[in-house]
């Protein structure tokens, strides 16, 4: 379809009132990367990141499409079901992580990071200052452009698990709950992060993990 009409059909979208019933949102046609139209209700997903997702069975919506417009028509984020659907988060994110502060100094924060590289029987531990600025384009949330200054990168080549992932997500409840042969009693200690920065990033090697 030519990125004219695409540019039309956004414009239309983004023209609909709030109040459309849920039956009409479902029959929705939105542009995806191909350049075709579909129904919304057939799957098609809202993806702002820089990876191929093109696994022959996710449908991602074209890029025209921004997180704003993506919210207001109720189009699936990809990346999110995991996090929305039936993970018990064990509190209010925000309350957990201001209490958890209270109870880990900053000072603590290298120590815990190291006993959760032992714990997923890592063999390197590396720490890097970033000063260098981000790119702020093609982010998995627009949000997060602000944040694209200095990091702080801890790394370690431990096998990341599904288990490990809910147990990020788990954040009032703790990883290593049930677990034995582990250094933290809870997993909570990652958050001591929170003492340097207010967005945290993951970055896993897919070659490198057990799903």
């Amino acid at each position: 379809m030519d990125i004219t009409v695409i540019q039309q059909v956004v414009q239309l979208l983004e023209m609909l009132p709030d109040s459309i019933t849920d039956q009409e949102r479902a029959s929705l046609l939105v542009p995806i990367d191909t350049g075709d139209l579909l129904p919304l209700h057939s799957g098609v997903s809202y993806y702002r990141g820089g990876i191929n997702v093109n696994d022959g069975k996710t449908i991602v919506a074209h890029h025209l499409i921004t997180e704003k417009l993506a919210e207001k028509i109720g189009m699936k984020h990809l990346g999110l079901d995991e996090a929305e659907n039936d993970i018990d988060l064990g509190g209010k994110p925000i309350t957990i992580i201001r209490n958890t502060l209270k109870q880990y100094d900053s000072k603590q924060f290298f120590t815990e990071f190291i006993a959760n590289a032992s714990d997923a029987g890592a063999k390197q531990f590396n720490i890097l200052l970033d000063s260098h600025e981000g790119p702020r384009e093609r982010l998995l949330s627009e949000g997060l452009a602000v944040f694209q200054n200095a990091s702080l990168v801890v790394h370690n080549d431990g096998i990341f698990s599904r288990d490990d992932f809910r147990g990020i997500l788990q954040t009032g409840i703790g990883g290593k709950t049930g677990k034995t042969g582990v250094i933290g009693r809870f997993g909570l200690g990652a958050l001591s992060m929170f003492h340097f920065t207010e967005v945290r990033n993951g970055v896993i090697d897919l070659s490198n993990t057990k799903y």
